[in-house]
């Protein structure tokens, strides 16, 4: 069984952008595989718990960071410049184009909490009678 699509390339365009025709070939392409990689997260085979609205958002949150990847300036999380005797620096948000979330995404899904627990190691006293 395959895992849904939770966003299509409408949706992707409808939260960003309209998309050059070579960015929608690749969002059709990348589109299932983050679906899937968010219902692998989220512990959802079927994604069938609800959420639809939100796993579409962060699908197309997450795919648009993929697609900006490519892009020459939209992905830059931070440039420097200096004129004399000039120097230049650049810094890539997600160079690698990468599938990841971020902790608010994680919040929306539900994922990504820690928990703490403890177990007794010891079994209960056996009480007289019983």
């Amino acid at each position: 069984m395959s895992a849904p699509v939770f966003a299509t390339v409408d949706d992707l365009q409808a939260m960003w952008r309209p998309l050059m025709p070579t960015e929608k070939t690749r969002a059709e392409k990348l589109l299932p595989w983050v679906s899937a990689g968010i219902a692998k997260l989220a512990g959802l085979p079927d994604g069938s718990d609800g959420n639809k609205d939100i796993y579409c958002m962060v699908t197309c949150l997450v795919t648009r960071r993929m697609l900006e990847a490519d892009d020459d300036t939209s992905a830059v999380s931070q440039m420097q410049q200096t004129v004399g005797p000039f120097s230049g620096s650049v810094t890539y948000a997600n160079p690698s184009g990468a599938i990841y979330l971020t902790k608010q995404e994680q919040k929306l899904l539900g994922i990504g909490k820690r928990q703490v627990a403890s177990i007794w190691p010891y079994p209960p006293a056996v009480k007289d009678g019983e």
